[in-house]
């Protein structure tokens, strides 16, 4: 049976990550305009991301991928990582099992679990993309950043 997560669970579910993570003091606070962050670029292999929010204990950032880009399989030792498909359709290799993802599909990938993922679509993939605690995002910096033009 397939399970999907509507956009008010998943903000449920990123709110309750982060309330047992360390508690944010009113100095953390931040707003954030995607407009306003730089893009990182892996070139020749259709991955972009924006670093929106990079705390110790937790990363979101916007994930695209373009037609026919392809993740390679990998885990993250310590970080558990939801992403939520805003555009695009794609397939999710999690222990060997497939999974179909397209808009308004949330998926939860826990720390130490081999995954992979494939664009099937001809439109790019876009994401919000989770880490908690944040940490994997690093491998973002040594991409290709693009400043958005004012």
């Amino acid at each position: 049976m397939r399970r999907t997560l509507g956009l008010g669970k998943l903000v449920f579910l990123v709110f309750t990550f982060m309330a047992f993570s360390a508690a944010a003091r009113a100095d953390e606070v931040l707003l954030v305009k995607e407009r306003a962050v730089p893009q990182y670029v892996l070139e020749g292999k259709g991955v972009a991301a924006k670093m929106l929010v990079r705390k110790k204990d937790v990363y979101m950032g916007v994930l695209t991928l373009q037609p026919g880009a392809v993740v390679p399989r990998h885990h993250h030792e310590k970080a558990a990582e939801i992403l939520y498909f805003l555009k695009g359709r794609g397939i999710f290799t999690i222990d060997g099992k497939e999974y179909k993802i397209g808009p308004h599909m949330a998926i939860y990938i826990p720390p130490l679990t081999d995954h992979s993922f494939r664009v099937t679509s001809k439109n790019a993939v876009v994401a919000v993309q989770i880490w908690t605690p944040a940490g994997p995002e690093v491998k973002y910096l040594n991409w290709k950043k693009v400043e958005k033009k004012r």
